[in-house]
């Protein structure tokens, strides 16, 4: 594969209707043994505050490795770099939980996430390089879900 992630240049910046896309998108996290509960930019969630208080976590980040830079890829090339995300996850020591991303709109099919916890700054920034994702969403327990945007853009969105 031939991408971002793989020459380590710096992403072209999003549009503005790709931002609106991820700021008005629904993370849908399915925790072991607990109810599925959803997160929205914007918006702080009870149950993923629950959740993180019950493991002892302070944070919550939703990434995905579908799509790299929102291209549409193959459901099995998607897949396996979703195996790769998960392994480094594992490496990395952290604990995680699926989750899924979707368009209300329905403009934009579902794509399958992870949720970790208490990801560093610096391991989301790596993560989103190598994986070539232009965002992840981030939700410290008591506060409201934020989008965490690619290291090398050049600005905030």
């Amino acid at each position: 594969m031939n991408s971002v992630a793989d020459t380590g240049d710096v992403p072209p910046p999003p549009s503005l209707a790709l931002v609106e896309s991820y700021r008005t998108a629904r993370y849908r996290v399915m925790p072991a043994g607990r109810a599925a509960f959803e997160l929205r930019i914007g918006e702080p969630s009870p149950a993923c505050d629950a959740w993180l208080a019950a493991l002892g976590a302070s944070t919550a980040t939703v990434v995905t490795a579908w799509n790299p830079l929102s291209v549409p890829c193959d459901d099995a090339g998607n897949r396996l770099a979703q195996d790769r995300l998960e392994a480094r996850l594992r490496a990395l020591g952290r604990t995680f939980a699926p989750a899924t991303n979707t368009d209300p709109h329905g403009h934009w099919p579902a794509e399958l996430s992870i949720v970790a916890l208490d990801l560093a700054p610096g391991e989301l920034a790596g993560l989103l390089r190598e994986f070539a994702q232009y965002a992840a969403v981030v939700l410290p327990r008591g506060a409201a879900a934020r989008l965490a945007w690619h290291p090398d853009l050049d600005r905030e969105r």
